[in-house]
């Protein structure tokens, strides 16, 4: 609109001023915005105005039904940013809103909207605006299908020659009663997408599995290797290729799907006859993928190994850190603040035990709560290594690891005098002594009886009578 004025000669429009006469617009249900656009160029005032002018009597009533935790904070707010969007673009009132209207926002929005969708779904949802067989929620809406037919797992990877297509439908169709699903998923896409898929991508125009030998060649050559993609802090995606572990599990599952075809058509020529041909693709060696996969193995362990005294002085710090905090919501009021560990939270009114509201474990962590320096803060915590903030995996590296010659780490072997039984247990495990004494709100534990114990092999040979031969 700012080009269409300046290429007419009128006076220059301001961008604020545009932004409220457009916010003006959508309020009175004039324009109709799309929600790709809502989520960039949106005005500051946009969730007030749309609420005060639009439907102040819906949103009225939708605070009513929302708890107060969930209303007032900044998620909340992000929510109901999403309800006016959706009153901005289909137009309407609060009560207008639909299952679609919700899912085609967060199908067109931007990641950050996600779980602003998914409670401003709950929120009407609890409110009985949707019918009774609507979603209990939008999380994982889209991945968890349920099982599909053959035909669908086939036609994921568009596959172009149509007779090939037909022919490993119907061989899956055939080996999938001794299949469970998972399988059968993982070998439709090892032979419609490693497979032909990538023929037909560097061979247009394939139309038959009797593969020639530079085709063949070709394709086992690409299969030992694979794209990854990474994402750079800077935003950038570099894609690199590296080697593919299971390169010759795919050429074993292929090299059957040949194998399995000529057989059943010495069986039923009438079906299978005509897509028996030769295998390109000769018998793999087991033993040196065996060998490999013990050197990673080997190797992954080498690596982290020297890890392990942080990860159990993290993970030991972890539990203690929650069972404070466990034992601190317990004993505070519902809808009072408390602080624990330098940080100050907010117990939930809101509790799924109806005699006592006061039992629910669900805390907020208040914006002005200050975290301590030396602790992780949110989703931006390192993982459960603790390697550090300042410091990464290198400061608790070996100092001679990468040399030549040098040794790996050694570390104390596990001696009888290690045993849980001689040693002292930890002070937070509760201990049951000889004498069966235990403390209160454990049970005892239950021991079977000598009578009902399988009896010791090494023992029942020894009482074995012995047969002497004459």
């Amino acid at each position: 609109m700012i080009r269409w004025a300046d290429a007419r000669g009128l006076r220059s429009v301001r961008e604020p001023e545009l932004k409220a006469g457009m916010l003006a617009l959508m309020c009175a249900d004039v324009i109709r915005m799309h929600p790709a656009w809502l989520t960039v160029r949106r005005s500051r005032h946009f969730m007030l105005s749309m609420s005060a002018d639009r439907d102040p009597g819906g949103f009225a009533q939708l605070e009513a039904a929302v708890p107060p935790d969930q209303w007032a904070p900044r998620s909340g707010g992000t929510a109901r940013v999403v309800i006016c969007a959706v009153l901005a673009t289909k137009g309407g009132t609060v009560q207008d809103c639909t299952v679609g209207d919700l899912m085609e926002i967060r199908s067109v929005a931007s990641k950050h909207w996600n779980h602003a969708t998914m409670l401003a779904y709950a929120w009407l949802r609890a409110a009985g605006q949707f019918p009774p067989d609507a979603p209990a929620s939008l999380s994982r809406l889209e991945t968890f299908t349920g099982q599909v037919s053959v035909g669908d797992l086939v036609d994921r990877y568009q596959l172009h020659c149509r007779p090939v297509r037909d022919v490993i439908v119907d061989y899956l169709t055939e080996r999938q009663p001794s299949m469970d699903y998972n399988s059968l998923q993982g070998l439709s896409r090892v032979l419609a997408s490693n497979f032909w898929a990538d023929l037909e991508r560097h061979h247009p125009g394939i139309d038959s599995l009797d593969l020639a030998l530079e085709a063949a060649a070709g394709w086992k050559t690409r299969l030992l290797t694979k794209t990854v993609r990474r994402r750079k802090p800077n935003g950038t995606v570099v894609e690199t290729r590296v080697p593919r572990k299971d390169a010759a599990t795919l050429m074993m599952s292929v090299r059957a799907f040949y194998l399995d075809l000529a057989q059943w058509a010495l069986e039923e020529p009438a079906r299978w006859g005509q897509h028996a041909v030769r295998c390109p693709f000769s018998p793999v060696s087991n033993k040196k993928r065996q060998k490999r996969q013990k050197s990673w193995s080997h190797q992954r362990t080498r690596e982290q190994l020297p890890h392990l005294p942080a990860l159990v002085r993290a993970a030991d710090q972890h539990l203690k850190d929650a069972r404070a905090r466990l034992g601190a919501i317990e004993a505070a009021t519902a809808g009072t603040e408390f602080t624990e560990l330098g940080e100050t939270y907010r117990k939930a009114r809101t509790s799924n035990w109806a005699t006592d509201p006061h039992r629910t474990t669900t805390a907020y962590l208040q914006p002005d709560g200050r975290r301590p320096a030396d602790r992780p803060q949110g989703r931006g915590e390192p993982s459960l290594l603790g390697l550090g903030h300042d410091r990464g995996a290198a400061a608790h590296r070996h100092p001679d690891r990468g040399n030549a010659g040098a040794e790996p780490p050694q570390h104390p072997a596990i001696t009888a005098a290690h045993d849980r039984r001689s040693s002292p247990a930890p002070a937070d495990r509760p201990v049951e002594d000889r004498r069966g004494a235990r403390p209160a709100g454990h049970p005892r534990a239950c021991r079977r009886p000598e009578r009902d114990r399988l009896p010791d092999p090494r023992r029942q040979r020894e009482l074995r009578p012995r047969v002497t031969p004459l």
